[in-house]
């Protein structure tokens, strides 16, 4: 007897947990319009539907199973005028009560038509929940519809874009798609991507939902797909620009011309929206293309229809980055606790050193100012920069600490207080200095031979020194550096594609199938800090590949009981890193791991190709030169992460309804779920090279069923 009761206690939870509705209901009374009696034997059809319902001896009826959306009801009896009610809503579990009166007949075939009134209140409704339209979507100002989700109430979307309904964790949100769970079983979000083009429903539920939906704390979405037309071809097709502008270029670099003249107010008709015109070109901060197509299928009886949409978007963000430095721009000199620059250094500042004047009012260019123009975090006024100038400047050769300089070649730099006398001799193409005032070199001193590794750059072309000097380590006569090309690039770029496809084919009135599949990729650069601002192409890069595939099976056994059969398969699959280093094509073995029953089909942790891990041979202690509120001199993200999850899902659900007043539903789910997680870091030391790790497998295997 126990173990009937253990037996019993499973079946209950599974009948109270899986039943997710995907159709609704309409129902009513219909009478004689002069009299009020009831009309038995009233035919009531729903116009496109193919289902329908008789009036009983109190001249009720009741259609179940019918799909969101708007529909014409049809009524017909002998003696009396057909009556069409326009603009019925149907919706997602509720039950929408349409009375219709009819009159007398007096000419044959006559037709009276009437509006339907929405009521003000639903009875049946037990909780707060939303029922947004596919007309209703179109209209809100709004491009995904978990923005339209936002707009509810209860209902907050954090920085980060988590959907968070009456208080709880965005990870107690569960989502459903035609009543299949498409929840990611990792991380509890969305595992798959859907476009307000394809929804012919949104329903959205917070809080004291009723037991039919489990998995879920705070709140349920369901969407409901739309199916092709049997009768006619539509599509649309539509793209958006769009990106952020500032009247501050100094500040938001990247979202306009820095040339541009626009210090108060910001000119919108001076902006090339299109960017084609190259002089006032707009980098464009985003490209969105969406589309969709449904019709018949071609030769299948008009029984079969299909239903595409998809969406293509390319986003660069409001935030850039100056590409100053290269990954190995700098390296670590761990006996001075300093980064040194890997190439020729060039003079970023002139210290006067014992001139009289005090440091802090040194203005660079042999002068002296008025008013301190050194000061800040400088303890000594010298405003070097220790990063470029390791060789110092107050005639001691040594580098102050926290100097600081632009970092840029600016013709006044200089590192010493040059002789004003020193020339360039055009013809030879090198600098003397010209010992008796006479303009031309005659005997004079060659500087190559007194300073071999100085390096002159005639940057101004006056023929003099002005500071344009540097030090040529490798005695080629031109400076050599290994900067980046200072090219301004976005650092949240991003590229997404999401694709839908569902096939529909009506067996009769009563029998139905559908097959749809959800598949999404993304291209995401990884910038959780602005750390890497000066330094872009040291970021990793975020992929993401999700798939979901659902099957459903519909049956309405009579006017008061249906029945669905659903089966569906989750996939999602999450990687972030540097450059590849796994000889694998990523997208294909997701694919393959769809339809895996056992464990992934993974690449062995050891099994990586040693030639890509060159792009690793980078001296990551640089990073230590930028701990705290400080920006990235070099380096390269060098942490990996692959994740992978895949739900098999089987479910049954029944609904009956008993009579006018009361339903029974009920439902079994079997779910298996598998779960892999692999992220490592490269370890790599230019003195003694790679450290490769112990790999432990853990004797658990990947796959649990829950």
């Amino acid at each position: 007897m126990k173990k009937l009761n253990r037996i019993f206690m499973i079946m209950l939870i599974g009948i109270q947990f899986l039943q997710a509705g995907t159709s609704g209901k309409i129902t009513g009374q219909v009478t004689d319009a002069s009299t009020g009696e009831p009309l038995i034997g009233v035919n009531v059809i729903v116009a496109g539907s193919g289902q329908g319902a008789a009036t009983d001896l109190d001249g009720r009826y009741m259609v179940m199973n019918i799909p969101p959306g708007e529909y014409d009801l049809r009524c017909s009896m002998i003696g009396y005028s057909e009556q069409v009610v326009q603009g019925v809503r149907v919706m997602v579990d509720l039950t929408t009560t349409q009375d219709i009166q009819m009159s007398l007949s007096i000419i044959e075939g006559d037709v009276v038509t009437v509006t339907a009134d929405r009521s003000m209140i639903q009875a049946d409704i037990t909780h707060a929940q939303a029922n947004i339209s596919s007309a209703e979507l179109e209209a809100m100002p709004v491009e995904s519809f978990q923005a339209a989700v936002s707009l509810q109430a209860g209902v907050v979307v954090d920085a980060g874009g988590n959907i968070h309904i009456r208080g709880g964790r965005s990870s107690e949100v569960a989502y459903l798609i035609d009543g299949i769970p498409v929840t990611n079983s990792y991380g509890q979000n969305m595992g798959v991507g859907i476009e307000n083009n394809a929804i012919q429903e949104l329903q959205v539920i917070s809080g004291t939902f009723n037991a039919e939906y489990g998995q879920a704390m705070s709140g349920i979405i369901n969407i409901i797909t739309k199916d092709g037309k049997l009768n006619k071809y539509s599509g649309q097709l539509s793209y958006r620009y769009g990106r952020y502008i500032s009247p501050d270029p100094e500040i938001y670099l990247g979202l306009i011309p820095a040339s541009m003249e626009i210090k108060n107010n910001l000119d919108i008709s001076k902006v090339d929206v299109l960017g084609l015109d190259p002089d006032v070109f707009t980098p464009s901060g985003r490209h969105d293309i969406q589309w969709s197509l449904s019709g018949p299928v071609p030769g299948l009886s008009k029984k079969t229809s299909f239903f595409t949409s998809g969406r293509f978007e390319e986003v660069t963000g409001r935030l850039y980055g100056v590409r100053r430095f290269k990954s190995d721009s700098f390296f670590w000199d761990n006996a001075n606790s300093r980064p040194v620059e890997n190439g020729e250094y060039f003079s970023d500042f002139y210290d006067v050193g014992s001139d009289g004047c005090g440091d802090e009012y040194e203005d660079g260019c042999g002068g002296c100012s008025e008013d301190p123009l050194n000061l800040g975090d400088d303890p000594n006024g010298d405003n070097w920069d220790i990063y470029l100038n390791p060789g110092g400047g107050e005639g001691n050769g040594i580098g102050g600490p926290g100097e600081t300089g632009n970092g840029l070649w600016d013709g006044g730099d200089r590192v010493y207080a040059i002789d004003p006398d020193v020339r360039l001799n055009r013809a030879g193409l090198f600098w003397y200095r010209d010992v008796n005032g006479n303009g031309i070199w005659d005997s004079d001193i060659d500087i190559r031979e007194t300073n071999p590794e100085i390096g002159f750059d005639d940057m101004d072309g006056d023929g003099r020194i002005s500071g344009e000097w540097y030090i040529d380590d490798d005695r080629d006569g031109e400076w050599t550096n290994n900067r980046g090309d200072n090219a301004v690039v976005p650092l949240y770029n991003s590229t997404s594609l999401n694709l839908q496809g569902k096939l529909t084919h009506r067996f009769s009135n009563s029998l139905k199938a559908s097959l749809n599949i959800l598949y999404g990729n993304s291209r995401t650069y990884n910038s959780s800090s602005l750390n890497w601002k000066y330094t872009p192409e040291g970021r990793a890069t975020s992929y993401g590949d999700n798939m979901n595939i659902g099957l459903v099976f519909q049956h309405t056994l009579s006017p008061e009981a249906f029945y669905t059969v659903k089966a569906s398969v989750l996939g999602n699959f999450g990687r972030s890193y540097y450059e590849n280093i796994y000889p694998v094509n990523w997208g294909e073995l997701f694919l393959s791991n769809m339809f895996r029953i056992s464990d992934f089909d993974m690449p062995d942790p050891t099994d990586y190709d040693t030639d890509d891990l060159t792009a690793y041979e980078n001296d990551n202690n640089i990073l230590d030169a930028s701990t705290g509120q400080k920006f990235n001199l070099g380096g390269i993200s060098k942490y990996h992460l692959y994740r992978m999850t895949r739900s098999q899902l089987l479910k049954l659900d029944m609904t009956n309804q008993i009579n006018h007043m009361h339903q029974l539903q009920g439902g079994l789910e079997l779910k298996y779920t598998s779960i892999v997680r692999r992220d490592f870091s490269i370890l790599y030391d230019p003195a003694e090279g790679y450290d490769t790790p112990e790999i432990l497998t853990p004797d658990i295997k990947e796959s649990t069923p829950t």
